[in-house]
């Protein structure tokens, strides 16, 4: 007997779970990724980071299907943490790639920050230098586009001081330049100095054919001018050769756990090494090698036009550089 064509009203249970069913799917994810939260929690304490890692990236899933963004995020960090306990780099490494990226849509710098620091350490830690170099790049440029009080003082000049130790590329030439004017600027004369001697140090490393080395010229008339500004007399003695400044780390290796609260600091010697900077220089550089490259609010690849070597660009615009 077929049952083909025959009308008739829902029952009861039918209209039921037609009005229940998507409010009971999304109270199901939501005790689902609770449970699953408390899980990861508890093993993370106990040291089990493998268990942790599991139930972390459940909760992170549901929380993303419910659209939970913040605690999607929350999580993902999370998650990134354990998996790097567990000795899963590259799971660890991507997902704090990923809450990066989330942040960089919503130009959240100190969001941001909070994810590309342990990222950095992750890749100091495990050898990646080429990806090591260009998420520091970006952070370079999450720095130069925070708004004023975003991030404080102290952390934003213990990143610098990192990349000017960790980093000597012809990119970082134009993003130290960048961060000196802004010092000058800002009345931080010594911290000023100090990152034009850094993009002075650079020299051997920039091809004179290339938009960095007018920022490299540039930098070294600006040591000439401090120079000069503080001492008049100091182009027409002999210049002591100046204390090498030094940067460097505390003696505990640099890992994710530990290494956040070893910052970099460079001190000793004078900042005023001029005595091997030009004395003379035509022009200030064109900031329009430095320009970060904008796509859908996230991250994407840019090639300078007067370099060879990609490397990441953002919605932050990078420091403000002298035009």
């Amino acid at each position: 007997m077929s049952m083909e064509g025959v009308a008739g009203e829902p029952s009861r249970l039918d209209r039921w779970l037609d009005e229940y069913a998507e409010g009971l799917l999304e109270r199901k994810y939501r005790l689902e990724a609770t449970y699953a939260r408390k899980r990861a929690e508890r093993a993370e304490s106990r040291d089990d980071f493998e268990t942790a890692e599991t139930y972390y990236d459940r909760a992170r899933s549901l929380r993303g299907k419910l659209g939970d963004r913040e605690a999607a995020i929350e999580l993902g960090l999370a998650h990134a943490r354990t998996a790097y306990e567990n000795d899963n780099v590259g799971t660890a490494q991507k997902h704090y790639e990923r809450v990066v990226n989330l942040h960089a849509r919503r130009e959240n710098a100190k969001g941001a920050l909070d994810a590309l620091e342990p990222l950095l350490e992750l890749l100091e830690a495990e050898g990646k230098d080429d990806d090591l170099r260009e998420w520091w790049g970006h952070t370079m440029m999450v720095l130069g586009k925070a708004e004023p009080g975003e991030i404080s003082v102290e952390r934003r000049d213990a990143l610098i001081d990192q990349y000017a130790e960790q980093i000597q590329t012809e990119d970082s030439v134009g993003r130290l330049y960048g961060f000196a004017v802004q010092r000058f600027l800002e009345g931080d004369e010594e911290t000023g100095a100090d990152l034009l001697d850094a993009t002075w140090d650079r020299k051997d490393v920039v091809r004179e054919a290339v938009g960095p080395f007018r920022v490299l010229l540039a930098a070294g008339v600006g040591l000439v001018a401090y120079a000069e500004l503080n001492d008049p007399n100091a182009s027409t003695r002999a210049r002591p050769t100046p204390t090498p400044r030094t940067c460097g780390a505390t003696s505990t290796p640099r890992t994710p756990t530990n290494s956040a609260r070893s910052r970099v600091k460079c001190s000793g010697g004078s900042s005023k090494n001029w005595s091997s900077a030009p004395t003379q220089f035509r022009g200030f550089p064109s900031s329009q090698s430095f320009q970060s490259g904008f796509s859908r609010g996230g991250l994407k690849m840019s090639t300078p036009s007067t370099g060879t070597s990609p490397r990441f660009s953002a919605p932050w615009a990078s420091p403000p550089e002298m035009a």
